[in-house]
């Protein structure tokens, strides 16, 4: 078979081309293209979800629901339900709701901002202001409605796009975009909720008050 070489010049203009059709998230992180699956997720997300409720940036809800995955076993399937149930992290994710988690398929660049928006949408509010704060984005491929929901993440650096002002919602997010996401989020890491200030032991003149007060009703 015979090699050829391409010209030097044709070389640098195919390299500027891909740079400039490359996210803004993207880093070159070896098999970084490769897709980020769902099954990713749960190995990057729960993680990162326990450690925000050890410092008291996220807490499970006080309403949790059942949720059971037919095709996961073991951790994933531990991991799966409590994100979903204990914290509602896969709210808006219709393939999600038939009993069937699908770890194989990768996660498409929506289903990951519908997770992150629930993510955010459910840490401490002072958490959150360790976060970028950039101006808002105008995708020309999302509807009004996509753009407003996908608004939080943008401006908090979570999510950024294409240089093209495109987010190309439906094409998978890889593991170099993740790595991305990730160092964002690693902010949160520096939160810790103010401990609650322990309480005054009761003295026998408050237990009197206390007995007095009682008896007066």
């Amino acid at each position: 078979m015979r090699a050829w070489a391409l010209p030097a010049g044709m070389v640098v203009a195919a390299g500027v081309l891909a740079a400039g059709l490359a996210p803004v998230w993207a880093k070159d992180v070896g098999d970084g293209d490769r897709p980020f699956t769902r099954r990713d997720l749960l190995a990057a997300l729960y993680p990162l979800v326990k450690r925000m409720e050890a410092r008291g940036a996220i807490a499970p809800s006080t309403m949790p629901s059942i949720m059971t995955y037919a095709d996961l076993e073991g951790r994933d399937r531990d991991w799966a339900v409590e994100l979903a149930s204990q914290f509602h992290l896969f709210v808006g994710m219709p393939a999600l709701t038939t009993g069937r988690f699908n770890p194989s398929l990768p996660l498409t660049r929506w289903e990951a901002s519908v997770v992150l928006g629930e993510l955010l949408e459910r840490t401490h509010p002072e958490a959150r202001k360790l976060l970028a704060s950039n101006e808002p984005r105008v995708f020309s491929d999302l509807t009004p409605a996509e753009g407003r929901r996908l608004e939080p993440l943008v401006t908090q650096g979570v999510l950024i796009g294409f240089p093209d002002q495109t987010f190309r919602t439906q094409e998978p997010l890889t593991h170099a975009q993740w790595a991305r996401v990730s160092e964002r989020l690693g902010s949160l890491d520096a939160f810790q909720a103010p401990a609650a200030a322990p309480r005054k032991p009761l003295s026998l003149q408050d237990d009197y008050r206390l007995l007095n007060s009682v008896r007066d009703r």
